[in-house]
């Protein structure tokens, strides 16, 4: 809900990069959506495979890679992506969260009815997580090409 895979496609855009989101990687591969995985497999699964997406990625360069913000929380992900390049925290509060979920047409299989307690629930178990990534942006406040200026930023210096 926070904007990573427009943003994603933006960024890779203005920086000449390949764009690759990690859920399509999954459902290509899999020949379903990421919340018929949930339902069918649950949530274990679907991890085990994005962890094995993000493998399969570790050589990957001059890529913009989105993933899904349960993928740094399981242990060893946080250093797969790593390998892949800077790791960027989009980082939104819980009222923005909340407010682009309900208007967004993809179903969050991990958000339920109660979207805001949900959002809220989930901040607080994986904010330890997403503060040890390289880079943190807050983005409540900033237009999206603002955030995209300096995410192109951040990854123009580590080239």
């Amino acid at each position: 809900g926070v904007g990573k895979t427009t943003l994603g496609r933006a960024v890779s855009k203005a920086l000449g990069w390949k764009f690759i989101d990690v859920d399509h990687q999954i459902e290509k591969a899999e020949g379903r959506k990421i919340a018929q995985i949930f339902e069918s497999d649950g949530e274990p699964e679907f991890r085990r495979m994005e962890t094995l997406a993000l493998k399969g990625l570790s050589r990957v360069k001059h890529a913009v890679v989105s993933t899904g913000g349960g993928a740094p929380i399981q242990p060893g992900n946080l250093e797969l992506m790593r390998e892949i390049g800077p790791v960027v925290y989009l980082e939104a509060g819980v009222a923005a969260l909340t407010r682009r979920l309900m208007n967004s047409r993809t179903r969050r299989p991990l958000l339920g009815n109660d979207i805001e307690g949900r959002v809220r629930s989930l901040l607080s178990e994986r904010e330890q997580i997403y503060l040890q990534a390289d880079f943190r942006i807050a983005v409540d406040d900033r237009s999206p090409m603002e955030t995209v200026l300096e995410i192109k930023r951040i990854a123009e210096g580590m080239s």
